[in-house]
């Protein structure tokens, strides 16, 4: 067996390079593609969709971390917070202002390792971790404060109600 397989293995790296180029040599050559085809090569070479979407992740982390170190983005927060399971510790140790304060540094370190992961992916997974946690958390804030879904739940009866045709009174 140790004298075949030095036989095969070039035979068998022959047969995949030469079936390779054939593949390679099938598609349309650079003169011939589109323009269309150029621009989704270029979006998909620079990362573009990874580009947009951690930007708008990164500003809208900034602007409601920096909304919720103002005086009605702490009293916005206080039924959310107030009756979440998860963080409602969190305004009866520090009070509204100083616990929305903190809520806001924590969005705000996120958004600045998010960027710094740009030049450290490290720090940029850790930013993508917090950020998943404050997602998790303020989900539960809005599943169980009282009345925060009532509107949503009141637009889609309607809606299910009128279009089978029944209309109350």
């Amino acid at each position: 067996m140790s004298r075949i397989a030095p036989l095969i293995a070039p035979n068998i790296d022959n047969h995949v390079a030469a079936t390779l180029s054939q593949v390679s040599s099938a598609g349309p050559s650079k003169s011939t593609k589109s323009s269309l085809t150029r621009l989704a090569a270029w979006i998909n070479d620079h990362n573009v969709p990874f580009l947009v979407t951690s930007i708008g992740m990164i500003v809208m982390l900034l602007w409601a971390g920096s909304y919720k170190m103002t005086a009605p983005g702490a009293e916005g927060i206080v039924p959310l917070v107030s009756n979440s399971p998860l963080i409602s510790w969190h305004f009866k140790l520090f009070g509204p202002y100083i616990g929305s304060d903190l809520i806001g540094i924590t969005e705000i370190a996120a958004a600045l390792l998010i960027v710094a992961g740009y030049f450290r992916p490290k720090a940029g997974v850790i930013g993508g971790l917090i950020t998943t946690v404050m997602f998790f958390i303020t989900s539960t804030m809005v599943i169980t404060t009282p009345g925060a879904t009532t509107s949503f739940w009141a637009c889609f009866s309607s809606r299910m109600s009128s279009r089978s045709g029944y209309r109350s009174t």
